[in-house]
């Protein structure tokens, strides 16, 4: 559950070279699927693909650099050409962005998240929470013990947090019904190196269509 997958990426951001290059504006963005009954997906940046193997549920990027302005990001299944989810979106010098895919395959959508990531002090990680399940109910995810912060409150499908700082080392996350004591994942022991930023992913079914194994899981991504 807490495995950080990543996959390859080529194609149009920053390929550009130059004898005496000038400074360009760019942006940073990731990338992650979280529809958890979409098929394997393409990833294309104005119509040029970028992965070179298939973009799996689960999988995330790391981020990476991509010009200013207006760009179309679109997903494709791998054994198709027909768009799933296509858009345009402006991408703002030095921001920093996560794109997600997010809902159910019959309503599919991308979810942008601009990201304020925050340096660490000493002995700390940073840390964030969005909920990807499309149909569990609001969630509560704690430490368990209570000895380190943060707490995540009532936190519903789409939603995410600011990035809080938490004390480095091995935590037992819990995620719970919001405003109950049900819960709804195991606890989930995760790592936090020092000096390190991470997103917990609530990300699955609570109850899984007939044939779907994505049950509601706590993934844990690095984003640097």
């Amino acid at each position: 559950m807490s495995a950080v997958m990543s996959f390859g990426l080529t194609g149009c951001l920053d390929n550009d070279v130059d004898d005496a290059p000038a400074p360009t504006p760019v942006a940073y963005i990731s990338f992650y699927h979280g529809s958890p009954d979409a098929p394997d997906l393409n990833v294309l940046v104005d119509e040029e693909k970028i992965n070179n193997q298939a973009f799996k549920y689960s999988n995330a990027s790391s981020y990476l650099s991509l010009t200013t302005g207006n760009h179309e990001i679109a997903f494709t299944p791998v054994t198709g050409s027909d768009a799933i989810v296509d858009t345009t979106i402006n991408f703002k010098e030095d921001n920093i962005y996560s794109l997600y895919t997010v809902n159910t395959l019959q309503d599919i959508e991308m979810l942008v998240v601009e990201d304020s990531l925050v340096t660490p002090g000493t002995g700390k990680a940073a840390v964030r929470l969005i909920n990807l399940s499309p149909d569990a109910p609001a969630v509560d995810v704690t430490i368990a013990g209570g000895a380190a912060t943060p707490e995540f409150m009532n936190l519903g499908f789409k939603g995410n947090t600011q990035f809080v700082q938490v004390t480095d080392g091995t935590h037992s996350f819990q995620v719970k019904e919001a405003g109950t004591e049900n819960v709804l994942v195991a606890p989930t022991s995760l790592t936090l190196e020092p000096g390190r930023s991470y997103t917990l992913i609530v990300r699955g079914f609570q109850t899984p269509p007939a044939g779907n194994s994505n049950g509601l899981a706590l993934q844990v991504i690095r984003n640097y």
